[in-house]
């Protein structure tokens, strides 16, 4: 673990604490690092009993299968994003939801016990509300995953996907995360329609694109 110590050191979850103090929390946790292979199914909600952890490298995506086999995507986990504890509020729809790992990944498993013990010591406090506040974070990219699914057509919901992509990027040259694939499981839509739609929007204008970059020609509005 030590290596991923300076990482650790300056990650949001241990925000506002010291080096040494954030080692005793590590320590107090039973941190452990667990490694696991491409295309490995990482975890089952299902089979959920206490798990917290924070993905150290890699890359896992967060999915459900319906009773035909189609995958909807509800989001991706990389390196910094926090597993297990963000999740436990899920409600009964998502139990038999699973991350799939995508590439090798590294991720520390953390022990939770202490953040639910009774008279939690101050470095303990500040983890919770670091906590909290990343838990946050989280739900507001499930909002803004609602919002595009909510578009009706499938332009729609590139468009809206991809100025959120330009707006957090801070530039309108944009890296997106997925492969076409999956880009389609996680805007709901169909793959070959959506390649086709893709071709369309440049034709018109609207942007460029070479597999995971895309550069965006429309104008992108300061909410997306």
């Amino acid at each position: 673990m030590e290596q991923y110590l300076p990482f650790l050191y300056v990650h949001p979850l241990f925000r506002g604490l010291a080096e040494e103090e954030t080692l005793g929390l590590l320590h107090k946790m039973h941190a452990l690092t667990r490694h696991y292979d491409k295309a490995q199914i990482l975890w089952d909600l299902a089979k959920q009993t206490s798990f917290f952890g924070i993905v150290l490298e890699g890359s896992m995506l967060f999915a459900q299968e319906d009773w035909k086999g189609n995958r909807t995507i509800i989001g991706l986990f990389g390196a910094g994003d926090l597993l297990g504890e963000n999740l436990s509020r899920s409600v009964e729809g998502l139990r038999h939801c699973q991350l799939h790992v995508r590439s090798k990944t590294t991720i520390l498993a953390l022990d939770s016990t202490i953040l639910r013990t009774p008279g939690s010591t101050p470095h303990v406090q500040t983890l919770l509300l670091n906590l909290n506040g990343l838990q946050v974070e989280r739900e507001l990219l499930l909002l803004q995953k609602i919002n595009y699914l909510g578009k009706r057509s499938t332009r729609e919901k590139l468009l809206a996907y991809l100025a959120a992509q330009a707006t957090r990027q801070g530039r309108r040259e944009v890296v997106v995360p997925f492969t076409r694939q999956e880009l389609a499981d996680y805007l709901a839509v169909d793959r070959s329609a959506m390649c086709t739609e893709l071709t369309h929007m440049q034709n018109d204008g609207l942007l460029r694109c070479d597999r995971h970059y895309f550069e965006l020609l429309f104008s992108v509005p300061e909410s997306s």
